[in-house]
């Protein structure tokens, strides 16, 4: 939950250089391991 929050904030300060999709998908892959 704590960091769902952090990477959300991260998220919004980074969407501008890989773009949000891209930090959703990095998201995913990481929950997977």
């Amino acid at each position: 939950e704590a960091a769902d929050l952090l990477f959300f904030l991260t998220a919004k300060l980074v969407r501008h250089n890989i773009g949000t999709e891209e930090v959703l998908h990095e998201l995913r892959r990481r929950r997977k391991k």
